[in-house]
């Protein structure tokens, strides 16, 4: 069952990187933003994992399904009396740097006690941070990543998060560079008023950011074009580019796209991503159209060659997850293949061009796990 469940982590990790409630704020300098709705993503990965179980050989199954129920009974009171609502990620270039400024907000209820643990998220990290100030009545805690190689320095040159809690409604964090620095703080200063008093200007490019429906857990949304130019300076450099090359109608085309928009679909009934890119006019929508076209006809030359090659090179992978043979291992990567030759869709609409990658959970999860654990 511990394999399945790291199976099922990873999946769900690797799509994330959430309602109702008070919507996200995104801050006016965000040139991109992610949104997950918590609720809906756990309750539709435990029906994922539910029906994972379900393919599992008779022998495994029965097991597995009570490790599971197990779980779920230890950790559903903890889940409701969170009751988390939304998580939302925010990134903004960070002023005479090349680092980037993030911002992760939770709406949950950070004063409620959690049954398993018998404290409040407030009360855990007054237990286990370091409060290093206290900003517009909010305590401020700080987790530092040891290391320059940790993810959060990778990715936004910071080795640590600033962790806020602002009227037991929302937890801000955000990034911090060193220690926490009078930048950082003032970073952390802007989204807590942000969230507290509303006070500060916020992006019209997000508008619907939290409007996912349907089978989406997950929306990651890119700001228009010409908002990202402003923020990071180069209007000018791009309308002079026009100029230089004597095609200023481009400058413009390029200046004019608009949202770029990933929705992550996980239910019982779709596992898939579906790409909108908002062209701004229908000439460009169809240069991107072309290029989902040659992003579809390459997923289909893998999924029936190169499935083939990878296999070797994939056995490792696939044997941190699961113990079956070598032989059994290569069945379930071309089960896999199979589905995805079917999966990758093209289309378009006026200005908006669109790929979705998408698989029915159900003949995914017949086709790959018995194979994946045939012969243990």
């Amino acid at each position: 069952m511990k394999k399945i469940l790291v199976a099922a982590a990873l999946a769900v990790s690797s799509v994330l990187f959430v309602g109702c409630g008070g919507k996200p704020k995104v801050p006016a300098n965000a040139v991109a933003a992610a949104y997950i709705d918590v609720d809906k993503a756990i309750w539709n990965a435990a029906d994922v994992i539910e029906m994972m179980i379900g393919e599992l050989p008779k022998e495994r199954r029965k097991k597995a399904e009570e490790e599971f129920d197990k779980f779920v009974k230890e950790h559903k009171k903890d889940i409701s009396a969170l009751d988390a609502d939304w998580m939302c990620a925010t990134v903004e270039p960070r002023k005479n740097s090349s680092s980037l400024d993030l911002a992760i907000v939770i709406k949950c209820d950070s004063k409620a006690k959690l049954p398993s643990v018998g404290a409040s998220l407030e009360e855990l990290a007054a237990a286990a941070l370091k409060k290093v100030d206290t900003i517009n009545g909010c305590d401020v805690y700080a987790y530092l990543e040891s290391g320059f190689g940790s993810p959060l320095h990778q990715f936004a040159g910071c080795n640590g998060m600033c962790i806020a809690f602002v009227d037991g409604k929302y937890v801000v964090c955000t990034s911090v560079k060193g220690f926490v620095n009078d930048e950082a703080k003032a970073f952390a200063n802007r989204m807590i008023d942000l969230y507290k008093d509303g006070k500060g200007d916020t992006s019209d490019d997000f508008g619907d950011l939290a409007d996912i429906e349907d089978d989406a857990v997950a929306r990651i949304q890119v700001a228009e074009a010409g908002t990202i130019a402003d923020i990071l300076g180069v209007r000018d450099d791009i309308e002079k580019f026009g100029e230089e090359i004597d095609d200023e109608d481009l400058a413009e085309m390029l200046l004019d796209v608009e949202n770029v928009t990933l929705d992550v679909n996980l239910s019982d009934d779709i596992v898939g991503l579906v790409l909108n890119v908002d062209a701004g006019s229908r000439e460009l929508a169809k240069v991107v159209e072309s290029a989902f076209n040659v992003l579809q006809f390459a997923s289909r030359v893998w999924s029936s060659v190169g499935v083939a090659a990878l296999n070797d090179s994939m056995n490792k992978v696939l044997s941190a997850i699961s113990g079956s043979s070598k032989k059994a291992k290569g069945e379930a990567l071309k089960a896999f293949g199979k589905q995805a030759r079917e999966a990758v869709d093209v289309d378009r609409s006026g200005s908006t061009a669109t790929l979705t990658v998408e698989f029915d959970t159900e003949d995914l999860l017949e086709a790959v796990v018995p194979a994946m654990f045939e012969g243990e």
